[in-house]
Parts: structure tokens; sequence; C-alpha cells
């Protein structure tokens, strides 16, 4: 019914010889259209080639800390179905033994540690403008953090910033207490960035240097 209804809308625009009929079936589209948000990266990483991180932590396990890993698709349930026995696998952390790095966000020298993504393969005009990020245990949980962009991987602008984060949208996984993740829109959405990422100051239970999350999504409108 609500399709007859547009389209003999539309026919009484032309008939009318107006703009006003029209205009209240473009309103009517426009207010029941469901945003569409395009995910980046595109495709989950599989290695390191996308990925700068200011340090990784070494481990017996193969990559199991790597920055690429931030972006590899392993978090929340999926992290359960591929590692059943230690969801916790996987996701980016800093070297504990590093010492903290400085990035130049907003003209400020500014400490913390980082990982980031080349969106280039992704796209060259899409502007990001929501992020989600899931951390496997609370004791890491980013509480004081930037989301960042550049177009030259030197001088970075803050396109979010927090330094009392909640944790939010529990995801119970067994023994690992891990799943938190918040999905938040970005206070800055007036440009596009080559490079994304995330700056982290502090945890909710500093670990010496550790910092780290499992997934970081990042999101733009289409």
């Amino acid at each position: 019914i609500a399709v007859i209804g547009n389209t003999l809308v539309a026919i009484q625009a032309q008939i009318d010889g107006t703009d006003s009929a029209l205009n209240t079936l473009i309103a009517n589209i426009a207010a029941t259209e469901t945003p569409v948000k395009l995910q980046f990266p595109s495709a989950f990483l599989t290695d390191a080639t996308r990925v700068v991180a200011s340090s990784e932590n070494p481990s017996e396990v193969v990559n199991r800390y790597a920055a690429f890993r931030a972006f590899d698709g392993t978090y929340g349930e999926n992290a359960v179905v591929l590692y059943p026995d230690d969801p916790a696998l996987g996701g980016w952390m800093s070297d504990e033994s590093a010492t903290t790095s400085t990035l130049t966000l907003d003209g400020v020298s500014t400490a913390g540690h980082y990982t980031y993504l080349d969106l280039s393969q992704d796209t060259t005009t899409a502007i990001i403008t929501s992020f989600q990020f899931y951390s496997w245990s609370r004791r890491i949980f980013p509480i004081e953090y930037d989301i960042i962009g550049s177009n030259d991987g030197s001088s970075w602008t803050s396109l979010y910033h927090t330094d009392s984060a909640v944790i939010e949208g529990t995801i119970a996984h067994t023994a690992q207490d891990c799943g938190y993740t918040a999905e938040l829109t970005t206070t800055k959405q007036d440009q596009y960035y080559r490079y994304v990422g995330i700056l982290v100051q502090s945890n909710l239970i500093d670990n010496a240097n550790h910092k780290a999350i499992q997934e970081l999504l990042l999101y733009s409108k289409a």
C-alpha cells in the first residue's frame, strides 16, 4: 500500500506541475531509510602490510599480539569460535618493556601506545564517522584514548578523545572475562584520512607499559 501511495503521490506531482507532492515523497522515503555503514578494513587482515604500531608484545605464539591482529576479525563471539580454549588469543598488545611512544596530535606531543591502519586500499574518499573496539579483559580496557587520523603518518588529528571511558556492552566469554565493547560516534567528521587508528594512554588497571585492544572496527556512511 505504501508503495502504491508513493507512486500516486509522484504521479500527482507530475499532474499538478508542482514539486510539493514530490518533495513529500522524497521526505517520506528518507525518513524510513536505514543508513548504510561501510566497515573498514573491508576484509579482515592476514598480515602486517597495512598496519603500523608503536610496538608489539613478543609471545611464544607467533603473531599472537601483532598489530594486524587488531584488524583480523578475531573478536567477540568470533574469538570463541576460533579459539574456544583461549578466546583472548590475538589482538594487539604493546611491548611491556617498550618505553611510551609519542605522536604529534593536534599539534601537541602526546604520549601513549598506538596502532593504525592504512585505509587507502579500501577507500580514498570515505570519512570515518564511528568506530567500535573490543577488549578481551576488563584489566586492559582502554580508559583514556584517542581515535586518530592522518594523511602523512606524522601529523595527527584526534577524531575522538575520552579520558573516562566506560566499559559497556559486555559479552561474557567464560573464564577469560573478555569481549567488552563500545561503539561511539567520532566528534570530527569533516575529511578523509588515509591512516586511522587508536592511541591508548591508560587502561582500567594499568599493567606496566601494556596497552592493547582485541579489535578495532571503523565505519563510514555510504
